[in-house]
């Protein structure tokens, strides 16, 4: 067993997408995610890059920092009108 920070099991795709929606202004940059929901910053990369492609959140880079946002999908997921995704 290491210490190497890793894929927290407890964080699964709601928490991700509620932790950005909730936020103010509804907008974090990847270290912002990762602080609040206990992951490293390559593992919240890896997984809001997938939460990205199944359609639930946009990014952008504002400057150096990649910004997210839940769109209208991930606003539907969160309601439960929408598919949950795998993890």
């Amino acid at each position: 067993m290491t210490d190497r920070p890793g894929p927290n099991p407890s964080v699964d795709d709601e928490t991700l997408i509620r932790t950005i929606l909730e936020a103010y202004p509804p907008a974090l940059g990847t270290s912002d995610v990762a602080e609040k929901v206990g992951l490293s910053s390559e593992a919240t990369r890896r997984h809001l890059g997938r939460l990205e492609e199944e359609g639930y959140l946009s990014t952008d880079m504002l400057g150096s920092v990649r910004v997210w946002w839940v769109t209208d999908v991930g606003r539907a997921y969160l309601s439960g009108e929408g598919e949950s995704s795998t993890q």
